[in-house]
C-alpha cells in the first residue's frame, strides 16, 4: 500500500463520518490533496523533457546565423530575427539547464532515499497555495499524530549533508537553542552556496532545516496562524497533514514526503493511545 493510501475501509469510514460529521467531500478533498503530492513528481519530469528540443533549434539557429555571417550579411532583418530568436532560444536554455540540475536531484534522492516520495520548494508552495495550506516545521504544529506516522516518522534516517539549509548561520560563534527556535519559525532556506558554507562552518554554526509539515493553519500554534497563514481560508474541518524533510542538490531545495495522515487522527483509537 502506497504512502498517501492512508484512509480506512469504506465501512470504517462510514461509521467515523457518522460519529464525528465528517462529511464525505471533506475524504475526497484529504484523497484529492494528497494525489496532488504524490503525482507533482510527474509534472516535474514533463516539464524537463522540453530541454532537448530546445538545443536542436540552438543548433539550427546556430548554423544559418554563421553562415550568413560569413558572406558577410550583419544587419539584414533575416540574421537581426535570428539573432534575436537566438537570444531568446539562449535564455530558455538557461531555464532548462536549472531544470536538468532538478532532473538529476530527483534521480539522487529516488535512488539514496527510495522510500520516499520527492517534489521541489516550488511545487510545494504551489499546491499549498492551491489548496490554502500552511507548512512550518514540525515544532510548529499542534495536531494529532497516529502512532503509525510516528512510527514512520522514527525510522525516517536522512543524511545530514542532504538536508538543506537555514539562511540562519554565523562565521564566528555557536548557534545556541533559541537562535535555532526561531530559525525554525522562520524556516527561510539557504539556496545558494551551500556546499561552500558546508565546507567553511562548523556543524554548530549552521542550522539544517528541520522536518516541516503542511496542513491547514488551524493545526499551527496561534502565532504562525497570524503571522504567516492569516489569510488562508482552506476547507472547512479539512485535516490533511504532510511530513516532509527540505534537501538540497546543487542548491536547488527539494522535499522528501516522509508520512501524511487524514481525518483518522481524530480517531477514537488514536485519541485513547495518545492519551492513555
Amino acid at each position: 500500500m502506497g504512502i498517501f493510501n492512508i484512509l480506512k475501509s469504506n465501512s470504517v469510514v462510514k461509521n467515523y463520518n457518522q460519529e464525528f460529521n465528517i462529511n464525505q467531500d471533506t475524504f475526497s478533498l484529504v484523497k484529492e490533496i494528497h494525489n496532488s503530492f504524490d503525482t507533482e513528481l510527474d509534472n516535474i519530469l514533463a516539464e524537463v523533457k522540453i530541454r532537448h528540443n530546445l538545443k536542436e533549434i540552438e543548433d539550427n539557429l546556430n548554423n544559418k546565423c554563421n553562415q550568413l555571417l560569413s558572406l558577410g550579411f550583419e544587419n539584414t532583418p533575416e540574421i537581426l530575427e535570428i539573432k534575436k530568436l537566438k537570444d531568446e532560444n539562449d535564455e530558455k536554455l538557461k531555464f532548462n539547464n536549472k531544470k536538468e540540475d532538478i532532473l538529476n536531484g530527483i534521480k539522487y534522492f529516488q535512488q539514496n532515499y527510495p522510500l520516499y516520495k520527492v517534489i521541489t520548494l516550488s511545487s510545494l508552495d504551489k499546491i499549498c497555495e492551491k489548496y490554502q495550506l500552511g507548512y512550518a516545521a514540525i515544532s510548529a504544529f499542534t495536531g494529532l499524530v497516529p502512532q503509525k506516522n510516528l512510527d514512520t516518522l522514527l525510522t525516517c534516517k536522512i543524511d545530514d549533508n542532504d538536508k538543506a539549509l537555514l539562511t540562519d548561520y554565523t562565521y564566528n560563534e555557536t548557534i545556541g537553542d533559541r537562535r535555532k527556535k526561531e530559525a525554525y519559525l522562520n524556516l527561510s532556506f539557504q539556496t545558494n552556496s551551500n556546499d561552500y558554507l558546508r565546507g567553511w562552518l562548523k556543524p554548530t554554526q549552521y542550522i539544517l532545516a528541520p522536518l516541516i509539515i503542511a496542513a491547514p493553519p488551524k493545526d499551527f500554534i496561534e502565532s504562525i496562524q497570524t503571522n504567516k497563514f492569516g489569510k488562508l481560508h482552506p476547507a472547512k474541518n479539512l485535516e490533511d497533514p504532510i511530513v516532509m524533510q527540505p534537501v538540497v542538490y546543487k542548491d536547488n531545495i527539494f522535499m522528501l514526503i516522509i508520512t501524511a495522515w487524514g481525518p483518522e487522527a481524530s480517531d477514537p483509537e488514536v485519541v485513547n493511545h495518545l492519551m492513555n
